[in-house]
This record gives structure tokens, C-alpha cells and sequence, in this order.
């Protein structure tokens, strides 16, 4: 078996992955869908605003990175030591 995505997956995978949002991006796909089966008195005009939020929010990518990761493992050392007096004479 291999642990790839099958290309019907994998689009959407990667889509989802790179959004700053994936979850409200999938609530909101999944109240456009409910609100499109449901009838109502004005047609159209919910559907076309939740449709343009859903836009919205999916075009908020997450901001790419800048320049080299920044390593914050350890803090670098100080030198905390007091300097040697000079020599008398």
C-alpha cells in the first residue's frame, strides 16, 4: 500500500493545507450547500452572499515565509563574566 493521495484527493488536500482557514472554509462550503437544498422566498440572493464569503475566506492564503527559518532552540550564551582588572605594577 502506499501512503500517497490518490490524484482525487490530493487536490483538494493541498487547496485545504495552504488556506489560513480550512475549517470555516469547510463550514461555509457545507452551509452553501445546505442553504442551496433549502427553498426560500427570496431565491438566489442568500445563496449568492454566503457563496461570495465562501469565496473570501478561501482566497485567504496563509502569508509565506520570508528569508531563513529562525532557529529558536536554544538562546546563545552571555558572557556574564566581569573583566580581569589590569595587571599592577
Amino acid at each position: 500500500m502506499s501512503s500517497m493521495p490518490s490524484p482525487v484527493s490530493r487536490f483538494p488536500l493541498t487547496f485545504l493545507s495552504r488556506l489560513r482557514f480550512p475549517q470555516l472554509f469547510g463550514i461555509l462550503a457545507a452551509l452553501l450547500f445546505l442553504d442551496l437544498m433549502t427553498p426560500d422566498p427570496l431565491p438566489w440572493l442568500d445563496e449568492a452572499f454566503l457563496f461570495v464569503v465562501t469565496l473570501m475566506v478561501g482566497a485567504l492564503r496563509r502569508p509565506e515565509e520570508e528569508g531563513e527559518p529562525v532557529d529558536v532552540g536554544k538562546p546563545p550564551e552571555k558572557n556574564v563574566t566581569p573583566p580581569a582588572p589590569p595587571p599592577a605594577r
